[in-house]
């Protein structure tokens, strides 16, 4: 696309530019989306904040949203609450989604559900104490052992396991340095 307006800096490098398809590029001379931010070195590339000077907490969010005629913003990420609390808001009936390495690894469920390696958690993480659990992990399947293992990051030599074992339909307690001599089953 042809630059319609383009800003330099002293060194002659282009600082801005705006193409005539409608992208700005601050930082870069072609920019490939609609804002397109290239920033230099290892500084912030974007700072969003409320101009107050009173030291409130800040009031600054980006907001997303959708519909070509009037905005209708469905979320928003920032400290929005004025509470200095960082928010990460979906206004929808939707999930929040957590990616890494272009794959889902976690997920807030528009209920409240949270899937940690799991798209379809059945379950929230508990945070109310006195409801008489404190975690609750399920099995990705019905024939599938279940538990919470305790360890060293170099090895498993010692640790301590929590876990079920479907097909002896036992509950154990283990400690990793005993070689099974001490379990406690139930």
């Amino acid at each position: 696309a042809v630059k319609v307006v383009e800003f330099r800096n002293l060194a002659e490098t282009s600082t801005f530019t705006m193409l005539g398809d409608g992208n700005v590029g601050i930082g870069t001379n072609d920019p490939g989306r609609p804002l397109h931010v290239r920033g230099t070195g290892n500084a912030s590339v974007i700072r969003v904040g409320d101009g107050d000077t009173d030291g409130a907490a800040a009031i600054a969010y980006i907001e997303f949203g959708a519909n070509n005629t009037s905005w209708n913003r469905h979320s928003y990420v920032g400290s929005a609450g004025g509470d200095s609390n960082l928010w990460i808001v979906n206004e929808e009936n939707a999930d929040i989604k957590f990616y890494a390495n272009n794959a889902e690894k976690m997920v807030i469920k528009n209920d409240g559900d949270v899937g940690i390696g799991d798209a379809t958690p059945g379950s929230t993480v508990p945070t109310n104490f006195n409801a008489g659990k404190v975690l609750s992990l399920e099995a990705p399947s019905a024939n599938k052992d279940i538990g919470i293992m305790l360890h060293r990051v170099s090895d498993y030599t010692y640790g301590l396991d929590i876990w079920h074992d479907t097909s002896e339909s036992l509950s154990y307690i283990d400690s990793r340095r005993d070689n099974d001599v001490s379990d406690i089953r139930f």
